[in-house]
């Protein structure tokens, strides 16, 4: 009985975006600022008050680089790669965060499933000295892909069959998995690479009660509910519809164009950056040029199309910055 209370809940919560919301206001903008600083392969930020904590794929000081915006120079770099204590073999998402009023910087580890999180003022006078305010494993059996704090503990997106996310208590142990995957066209692939074929990117709103996901593989945004007993879908945003093949039993083929590949969530509304365009198996990474902006009702403000194309975006008030590559590593700035 409680399972169809929750699934009519869902029914009644879920609205359906489409094509025919895009009449709405579009605009070209211009990059106003950019930081020149140089970076091996900048794929993934946060920000921090006046700072930039950007994930430097190929850093050679350490794969985390603190940048003053300000000054348009990196302060310092932390965390290498390998497995010592101060240590990560590869790198997931990174989380800004409070919690009972501190401010923290989560860091997960995939290959290890070792979860570490630091006071981050600390990060500033304690540079290469780091100590952990929490270092945990996590106790799931499966892949992680992503890993956040909540308010009531953890969730993880992953390779989970059962779920497409992975709800954790303040221990990282496993109390179920929730929401469900798109659905499958083909009942012959098996879970675990449905699973695969939906991986995307998370990001939470800044109190920590809303959760919005999009989808590499597919024009598709989710915005979830974190405050209830169990994760809840508010609604999604469907441009493209995941259509995919699995190739040679295990490479998972998108048939179409790929979708939202960066998602921010600020105190108000959802930002997510579109490709649009066919996969290049030769290119570094998949990028997007156009930035759609929801309400936390879903319903669609705005599209941006930016002057180039980005890889990673993030939104403090009216401004967004984005990680670029071409020609060189340059993070842009853009006022909304």
């Amino acid at each position: 009985m409680k399972q169809l209370f929750w699934g009519f809940l869902v029914f009644l919560l879920i609205s359906c975006r489409g094509n025919d919301l895009e009449t709405g206001v579009y605009t070209n903008i211009q990059a106003n600022d950019s930081l020149t600083f140089f970076v091996g392969l900048p794929v993934d930020m946060e920000l921090y008050k006046d700072y930039l904590f950007v994930y430097d794929f190929f850093g050679e000081n350490g794969l985390i680089s603190v940048v003053d915006s300000f000054r348009d120079s990196t302060l310092f770099s932390f965390l290498n790669t390998g497995g010592g204590p101060d240590e990560v073999v590869s790198l997931s998402n990174l989380d800004i965060f409070s919690d009972q009023g501190r401010n923290l910087f989560g860091i997960f580890d995939v290959n290890t499933k070792r979860y570490r999180s630091y006071a981050t003022d600390s990060i500033f006078t304690n540079q290469a000295n780091l100590n952990p305010v929490l270092d945990r494993n996590v106790n799931v059996s499966y892949s992680i892909n992503e890993l956040y704090k909540t308010n009531r503990g953890y969730v993880a997106t992953g390779f989970f069959p059962d779920g497409k996310f992975a709800i954790m208590n303040d221990s990282l142990e496993l109390i179920y998995y929730g929401a469900e995957y798109r659905p499958q066209e083909n009942k012959n692939f098996s879970k675990v690479l449905h699973a695969q074929a939906n991986i995307g990117k998370s990001q939470l709103s800044p109190d920590r009660k809303w959760l919005a996901n999009v989808i590499f593989h597919a024009g598709v945004v989710e915005f979830y509910n974190l405050e209830t007993d169990t994760i809840v879908k508010k609604w999604e945003f469907v441009k493209d519809e995941l259509d995919y093949t699995v190739k040679n039993g295990r490479n998972i083929h998108n048939k179409g164009v790929e979708g939202f590949i960066s998602v921010d969530v600020t105190e108000q509304n959802v930002f997510a950056l579109y490709a649009g365009e066919v996969s290049d198996p030769d290119a570094i990474a998949t990028y997007g040029k156009y930035v759609y902006q929801f309400d936390f009702d879903g319903n669609l403000i705005h599209i941006y199309e930016l002057d180039r194309k980005v890889l990673d975006i993030r939104i403090e008030g009216n401004n967004l910055k984005a990680i670029a590559h071409n020609p060189e590593p340059i993070v842009v700035s853009y006022e909304l």
